[in-house]
């Protein structure tokens, strides 16, 4: 195993652990933060901080800042941050409009998009055992969603009216830009040869334009800042509910944006979803401890098939010569 491939496993596990504490992080400390929007960019500032400070320490900073250039930055960074605006946009409207089973399995197949775009973007093929490994994937996180959403389980939420053009189709075309994005942020790291600590300052940045020009615009109550704040003077006031250890969600946040960056350059995009995934479980098996939840047999099988995909999809990578050798014969 090379060491890029070491330093991208290293990365996705803890990725995982962060993806799994972060939930718990904001129930514990960030509940009563009044204006989400304001945490949100808050994450994003403190993201692109630790990113600078990053390549300061590294001594990258002067090679970095030399070599960039705005033009690439917002063909390589401008159209991700752009697909994942217009994604939590959709996201908000399929779930006004379709049951939360039927939506937790549609927003599932974001796996399959991105293995699609990374494929098309990068030309990267996938073994028989590694399209198996991603499908092993896809059903741990439709039982994990499951298992989040027992009531809609257990009642049967598909028998309400489930809406294609404001309900389905939302979320089918936010699951494709979650792999585009995914896939065209790969593409920028690893076939650009991009710094990836430069790429995830790039788009803390364009995440920030677009969540202030959201809020401009206004939006959903309690996400959107009301112009009557807007002109108030007193500034504490975006952070009503705020303390000291409101802190700590937007710093682990900050540093997953690192890590994602990390495990998108060196193992790619599908491998951060098994991450992904991965953390889910964590958060069930954390909110068991901590809280005496339950643990549903869902969330155990969940737990065992990503296991089982990481390591088929790990052991089994496509083999260029062995495709080959038919062809030659």
């Amino acid at each position: 195993m090379s060491s890029a491939s070491s330093m991208g496993y290293v990365a996705m596990a803890l990725l995982a652990l962060q993806f799994g504490l972060q939930p718990i992080l904001y129930k514990e400390f960030a509940a009563h933060a009044r204006y989400p929007s304001v945490l949100v960019i808050a994450c994003e500032v403190c993201k692109l901080v630790v990113a600078a400070a990053v390549l300061v320490v590294s001594g990258r900073a002067g090679v970095v800042l030399r070599s960039w250039r705005w033009r690439e930055s917002l063909a390589a960074s401008g159209l991700p941050a752009c697909t994942y605006a217009v994604q939590n946009v959709l996201v908000q409207l399929s779930y006004q409009h379709l049951p939360p089973i039927i939506f937790n399995l549609v927003n599932q197949t974001k796996l399959l998009w991105t293995a699609l775009f990374v494929f098309w973007l990068l030309g990267k093929r996938f073994s028989l055992q590694q399209c198996v490994a991603m499908l092993l994937l896809l059903a741990a996180a439709v039982l994990l969603a499951l298992a989040k959403d027992p009531a809609a389980k257990q009642h049967g939420g598909i028998s309400v009216d489930a809406s294609f053009q404001l309900g389905l189709l939302p979320v089918l075309v936010a699951s494709m830009l979650s792999g585009f994005g995914a896939a065209t942020t790969q593409r920028s790291m690893q076939l650009h040869q991009r710094d990836a600590t430069l790429v995830t300052m790039e788009l803390s940045v364009f995440g920030i334009l677009f969540l202030l020009a959201s809020m401009a615009l206004g939006g959903s109550p309690g996400s959107a800042l009301s112009l009557e704040l807007l002109t108030r003077a007193r500034l504490l006031a975006f952070f009503d509910g705020w303390d000291r250890l409101t802190l700590l969600p937007v710093l682990a946040n900050a540093c997953g944006g690192l890590l994602v960056g990390a495990v998108t350059k060196y193992v790619g995009g599908v491998l951060k979803s098994f991450a992904l995934v991965a953390g889910i479980a964590f958060t069930a098996f954390l909110e068991s401890y901590l809280y005496g939840a339950v643990l549903p047999t869902d969330v155990w099988v969940a737990a065992a098939l990503v296991t089982v995909s990481l390591v088929v999809y790990s052991a089994y990578p496509y083999d260029e010569r062995a495709a080959q050798k038919p062809k030659q014969a």
